[in-house]
């Protein structure tokens, strides 16, 4: 199963404690690419940072501190297909190494000048919208959310590009984990065990990637 990110004010929302090395996967599918679009969907901090799409070949953007586009990947992004990302990172005093794969291959990379990663500390996360206010939603739809506290080897990495679940990938190093199953229309459970449960707002279930019925 999957959730629907389709109208301006469906998201999740998510406060966290992210640390210094992480790894985030989660899986999307974009039925309307828009101009900008927000394929990736996640950002943090009231889009002080994000993931996202932009410009009419629809490649993927990382925004930098203060909103300003902070990389460009060569990966182009097509409509009505789902997609496997995975965004890692290792921070040490404020630098670090930012790495973001589609599908299991690495399509943009940054040590730091370019983006800042996710900040140490609680933060909000907002999924499926650059921002609580409903500004740029991602008009499609996510499922399999997953974060780690530790960079995933490129094994890991192509074990969840190929639909294997995020328990079964790393489970000792798994501190966040929302399947986006349906289950629940107000709160989605993390199944991490670490009780970062999320607030939806407006989202409904889907059916999700077909990668995941395969090796759920």
């Amino acid at each position: 199963m999957a959730r629907s990110f389709i109208t301006a004010t469906d998201q999740m929302n998510v406060t966290f404690s992210p640390t210094s090395a992480l790894t985030v996967s989660w899986w999307v599918f974009s039925s309307t690419l828009p101009s900008p679009a927000t394929l990736a969907a996640l950002s943090w901090d009231n889009a002080a940072q994000a993931i996202y799409l932009s410009g009419s070949s629809y490649p993927l953007k990382v925004f930098a501190a203060g909103g300003t586009p902070g990389g460009s990947t060569a990966a182009i992004i097509n409509q009505n297909t789902w997609y496997n990302i995975i965004w890692t990172q290792t921070v040490s005093s404020g630098a670090g190494t930012y790495t973001i794969y589609l599908n299991g291959s690495s399509v943009f990379s940054d040590n730091g000048t370019l983006v800042g990663g996710f900040a140490s500390g609680s933060h909000t996360w907002n999924v499926g919208n650059i921002v609580p206010t409903g500004t740029n939603p991602l008009n499609g739809y996510m499922a399999d959310m997953a974060v780690w506290s530790t960079v995933l080897n490129g094994t890991q990495i192509n074990q969840l590009a190929a639909g294997v679940r995020p328990p079964n990938v790393n489970s000792g190093n798994l501190i966040g984990w929302w399947p986006l199953h349906g289950f629940s229309n107000s709160t989605e459970l993390d199944l991490s065990g670490s009780g970062n449960n999320g607030t939806l707002v407006g989202t409904h279930p889907i059916l999700g990637p077909p990668q995941l019925w395969r090796l759920g």
